[in-house]
């Protein structure tokens, strides 16, 4: 990991977490700013409106001078993702089973996208492929989103449990469940289940 990226990463989560005290608030409200700046249309599907941010000058003017996005797209790298499994999940959940795990691709298709690391370092090798992601853990998947925003990936990720919820392109139910995909909230109910599980 960028060590500059990672020093400016725990700043402002040191910022979100005096603020917010809960670590996994703090989490969110952190990437719910990353994702609103980076992808403004995210603005209008979050649960507020940053009330919490416009409140606060003093946090304003301390998380713009340790913000910095160009810094944030230096690279296509995962940083957002690794300092979450290292700092905020490890820390928060010490026994997570999901630490860790081995992501699978398929063709284009990643079954369980993670925080779209494995995703982010195909495209950098394939830059004009479309990829389809899809993640049950709603946590990973608007890091993987966040992700392939900052960095301009062509992918649509959709966040459903692809054991329970059709997610192939070639059928109806798959087809019409990919209309949800890059929201920042899915209800999960509304997707179609898989008929062939």
């Amino acid at each position: 990991m960028n060590c500059d990226v990672r020093t400016m990463l725990e700043k402002m989560y040191g910022l979100f977490t005096g603020k917010f005290i809960n670590p996994l608030k703090a989490w969110d409200k952190l990437i719910e700013f990353l994702i609103v700046d980076n992808q403004g249309r995210y603005f209008f599907q979050i649960d507020h409106k940053f009330e919490w941010l416009w409140e606060d000058q003093k946090m304003v003017n301390q998380l713009m001078t340790i913000y910095d996005s160009e810094l944030l797209r230096s690279d296509c790298n995962d940083h957002i993702g690794m300092f979450y499994y290292q700092q905020v999940l490890c820390k928060t959940y010490p026994d997570n089973p999901f630490v860790g795990k081995i992501l699978h691709q398929k063709g284009i298709t990643y079954s369980s996208t993670g925080t779209g690391n494995e995703l982010m370092q195909a495209a950098k090798k394939n830059p004009d492929i479309k990829y389809y992601g899809v993640e049950p853990d709603v946590k990973l998947y608007r890091i993987a989103l966040t992700n392939c925003m900052i960095y301009d990936i062509k992918a649509k990720l959709l966040n459903a449990n692809p054991g329970k919820h059709d997610i192939d392109l070639k059928s109806s139910e798959g087809k019409s469940n990919w209309q949800y995909a890059n929201q920042w909230n899915v209800d999960q109910n509304i997707l179609k289940p898989s008929l062939t599980k």
